[in-house]
């Protein structure tokens, strides 16, 4: 059984579940001008820190196209359906996963689009997820550029737990813990389970995997499967 891999992707995640109190830290502080220049998002992957992110900038662009009572992204949305094309000039996502590792050509392109205005002169977020497993010289280079954010840029950087990461960047960020209890893990999971219907084949009440790990080792398992 072949599983949609689009259910991996946080990015085309229209409804944000559990993480209510991180989601409404972030507009609050936004709201009142004091959103910091760098934000470090840490914790275990798979807790939907990058949906989170991704649903704090829609409702930043595009409120009109946002459920905020519900979190949910309206699929009608120009700027949701912009950036999921890459082509939305506010924001920028870099991945640091195999096969494509961030490389310090990677953040020299970074530098190069801040040094230009944004558009509408609104907010630009630069987002670097699994920001831990950059190379020391590469983390050194990022360090460099968020030491003087200049204006409009805010940088978002997701530290997944997998390796330390240097005190250095740290230590430059506002740092938010990102932590589920298992009541909402489950019922995360379980709501997962129910949108998408899945075939579950992996024991996720019995283990601590976070949602995001569950989609990833069920579709594995279930792709694995041979019929």
């Amino acid at each position: 059984m072949k599983i949609n891999e689009e259910i991996l992707d946080p990015s085309k995640t229209l409804t944000l579940k559990g993480l209510d109190n991180y989601f409404n830290e972030l507009i609050s502080l936004y709201n009142n001008n004091n959103l910091p220049k760098v934000t470090l998002l840490s914790g275990k992957k798979g807790t939907g820190k990058l949906t989170l992110i991704n649903h704090f900038i829609q409702y930043c662009f595009d409120k009109d196209f946002y459920d905020l009572e519900n979190k949910s992204i309206k699929s009608n949305s120009n700027i949701f359906n912009k950036r999921l094309n890459n082509i939305f000039p506010n924001v920028m996502i870099v991945k640091n996963e195999w096969p494509n590792k961030v490389k310090i050509d990677d953040i020299r392109i970074v530098k190069q689009i801040l040094l230009k205005s944004t558009f509408d002169d609104k907010p630009r977020f630069i987002i670097f997820d699994d920001v831990e497993l950059m190379s020391n010289n590469c983390a050194n280079a990022l360090l460099k550029i968020i030491e003087e954010p200049s204006k409009n840029n805010f940088f978002v950087l997701i530290d997944n737990n997998q390796a330390k990461l240097l005190e250095t960047i740290a230590s430059r960020c506002l740092v938010s813990k990102v932590f589920i209890n298992n009541t909402e893990r489950i019922k995360i999971i379980e709501y997962l389970i129910n949108f998408y219907k899945l075939e579950v084949v992996v024991d996720y009440l019995n283990s601590d995997l976070t949602p995001g790990s569950f989609l990833k080792y069920n579709s594995i398992s279930l792709n694995s499967q041979i019929t």
